[in-house]
């Protein structure tokens, strides 16, 4: 009676409904949120109530009631559901102050933090136990390690470690990515902080059959992502620099260990994905596994099933995060559809996907990256058909059989206009959603993606093919190193190109969530209908403009009565503080990561920076400036401090801030650098307070 994209498409909507209200209720403290088992007695109440609805006939309110039924029951189980995975992270059974001892698990391949004398590793951990007075108490959570090691330890290695364990922490400034509801669906405690290399020893105790065995093939999968790790350092020797980081992205899912120019561009230009394993590396790699088994002829049913192996091949590789997780379990869905040989609608598929994935990790539903996974894969499932049909209608009639020469240009025009509409759609729906949650637009996004992907596309195929190659036949796999190095060299300096435009990106302040849905909705009817002419259009999309300059306007003003108000911002390892009156944005210092601190002063209005003020005798004072200079543009930046020449880093960061255009000044002290703004206060009237958290302050004209 219900069609099944409609029971499908209203199982996500209010499953994704259920989940939100359930952190809601988490948030406020209510009493009802710690008994999810209420809301699972709803749920069933409303399944079974559903089920008794009569399939048979056509009649309008039988339908309306049975959806009504279906919408409730999933929406109280997603209130259930979210209350019982979203309501904090595990608490470990171990001391609040001073040491403790676990008994671990290595998970993962240990990553290096630092590269002095003194190599700090961090990894994921599994918990087995906790060792006390007591004895030891069986334990079944996660946490990350960080320890200190000459030699880290492998995946499977079960180990004792003694130190300190530091729960996770609500955000503690506005706009910083809250890690309460990643931590807790994922059952991770918290960083197990271990001081000193003998603190961590073997755990010597016998381990079961099953656990043994699952350590025996951690110790695998981590002995092969090792290997691919070293061939993709050893083909990548012959590229620059920049070229390296962004081939160990591309190829194994690494962010970058330095931070540069080159690499930079690419997020600036909505590029992001590209520099880090996504859905987008995993299909490019699918498709050259489907175009390197089609030369071999038709292999029907088995195609597929090789396709999937491949793709199971690539997760081995690469270490599978989200968005890869998210990507490989859509591919996978679609051809598991194949490979059984049954018609089946992949909208529907994919509504059931993404129900799947927020069952089994329900914080996913406030990623950026799984709400335009989903979102832009229904779009170009739904729409891109459409919109290449109207933009670039096929002939009538019967056409001739072409020549070898038009039958490659054909095939090349049809390749050229789907990444153009696929460009065009992802584009426009994704731009009012990226621009009210990130703070960029990009107005020459389908271009550079036009441009650059197919490049990137060559690169990725030239760097699969080398390091499946190399780490089995390490001497012929030298051949494609020196294409691949080339290729990675002029992706970067085409994406430098692009960037130094002066409209390649555009900041935009904070805008509201209803304003993004609203403007994304009325862009996808848009496509549905095709009709630009249409009244109804314009007038919506003239009020929604009218909409998001109101925000834009007056969203972030200050009141009247306050001069100027001060945001100390709690943060680590330095000190940063963000002033703002209604002319000026001012930073005081940026002692923290660059990213964080972006987001941050966006979330508190501070969109575009006037002025930086940096203390040249402290590096922990601007350990975040370089993001901060590329991202927010400040005009001006004053160097504190009786330091002539600056130092080498803070002389770096001024090179950098003169390529953008801004004007380096010096000034003896921060407290002299303060009092040449005109600005109601003193420097030390910005102390912070310990332990406190970030702290506001306002400030009449005219105040002392």
């Amino acid at each position: 009676m219900i069609g099944a994209r409609l029971l499908a498409g209203s199982a996500l909507f209010s499953l994704a409904l259920g989940i939100l209200a359930s952190w809601r209720l988490i948030e406020s403290g209510v009493g009802i949120a710690s008994k999810p088992d209420f809301f699972f007695l709803i749920a069933g109440v409303l399944g079974a109530l559903w089920l008794l609805v009569p399939r048979a006939g056509n009649v309008s309110r039988t339908k309306i009631a049975a959806i009504a039924l279906w919408c409730s029951g999933v929406f109280a189980l997603g209130l259930g559901w979210g209350c019982l995975r979203l309501s904090g992270p595990p608490s470990l059974p171990v001391p609040s102050q001073g040491m403790a001892i676990l008994r671990l698990t290595i998970v993962e391949n240990p990553r290096l933090k630092s590269d002095d004398t003194r190599a700090r590793w961090s990894c994921l951990a599994r918990v087995r136990g906790v060792v006390d007075d007591d004895g030891s108490r069986p334990l079944d959570q996660n946490a990350w390690l960080s320890f200190e090691s000459k030699l880290p330890p492998r995946p499977g290695d079960r180990l004792i470690a003694r130190g300190t364990l530091h729960p996770v922490q609500p955000p503690r400034n506005p706009g910083e990515f809250d890690l309460r509801r990643w931590a807790a669906d994922r059952s991770i405690a918290g960083t197990f902080t271990i001081p000193a290399p003998v603190l961590l020893r073997p755990d010597e105790s016998p381990a079961g059959v099953f656990e043994s065995a699952v350590n025996v093939f951690r110790r695998a999968i981590g002995a092969t992502r090792q290997h691919a790790s070293k061939t993709v350092d050893e083909l990548a020797s012959l590229a620059s620099p920049e070229a390296r980081e962004l081939l160990r992205g591309l190829l194994l899912g690494e962010n970058p260990r330095s931070s540069s120019e080159g690499l930079a561009s690419f997020y600036r230009l909505g590029l992001a994905h590209i520099l880090s394993i996504s859905g987008f590396h995993l299909v490019v790699f699918a498709g050259a596994a489907l175009f390197a088994l089609r030369l071999l002829g038709d292999l029907g049913r088995l195609e597929p099933i090789l396709v999937t192996a491949a793709v199971l091949l690539f997760l081995v590789i690469v270490p599978a995060n989200s968005p890869l997780i998210r990507a490989a379990t859509i591919l996978l869905v679609l051809l598991g559809a194949e490979m059984l040989g049954r018609r089946y609608d992949r909208l529907t598929l994919l509504a059931w996907t993404a129900v799947a994935l927020l069952l089994v990790h329900p914080s996913e539903l406030w990623s950026l990256g799984f709400q335009l996974s989903f979102g832009l894969t229904a779009a170009l499932l739904a729409l891109a058909p459409r919109l290449s049909l109207r933009l670039f209608p096929r002939p009538l009639g019967i056409r001739p059989v072409p020549s070898a020469p038009r039958l490659l240009w054909s095939r090349a025009s049809h390749a050229i206009i789907a990444l153009g509409v696929t460009g065009l759609l992802c584009w426009t729906l994704s731009a009012p959603w990226i621009a009210a949650n990130v703070g960029i637009f990009n107005p020459l996004s389908i271009l550079t993606n036009v441009l650059i992907t197919p490049i990137i596309v060559v690169a990725l195929w030239l760097g699969y093919a080398a390091l499946l190659v190399g780490m089995v036949f390490p001497m012929f796999a030298e051949l494609l190193a020196l294409p691949m190095s080339i290729v990675a060299d002029f992706a970067i300096s085409t994406a430098r190109w692009w960037d130094s435009l002066p409209i390649a990106t555009i900041r935009v302040p904070q805008l509201s969530t209803a304003w993004a849905l609203a403007s994304t909705l009325l862009l996808t009817l848009w496509f549905v209908r095709a009709r630009l002419r249409s009244r109804g259009f314009v007038a919506c999309a003239c009020v929604l403009l009218a909409w998001g300059l109101a925000e834009i306007t007056f969203g972030n003003r200050l009141p009247k009565n306050v001069a100027a108000r001060a945001y100390l911002l709690d943060v680590f390892p330095g000190s940063c503080t963000i002033v703002r009156t209604h002319e000026q944005a001012i930073m005081i210092n940026a002692g923290a990561d660059g990213r964080e601190l972006t987001q941050i002063a966006r979330a508190l209005g501070a969109w575009r920076l006037d002025t930086l003020i940096l203390d040249a005798r402290e590096e922990r004072s601007f350990s975040g400036a370089t993001e901060v200079v590329r991202t927010l543009r400040p005009h001006i930046i004053i160097f504190a401090g009786d330091a002539s020449p600056l130092p080498a880093p803070a002389a770096a960061l001024a090179h950098l801030a003169e390529q953008f255009g801004a004007t380096i000044r010096t000034a003896p002290s921060v407290r002299d650098a303060v009092s040449s703004l005109p600005i109601p206060f003193e420097a030390g009237q910005l102390t912070r307070e310990p332990g406190a958290g970030m702290q506001t302050r306002d400030f009449q004209s005219g105040a002392e």
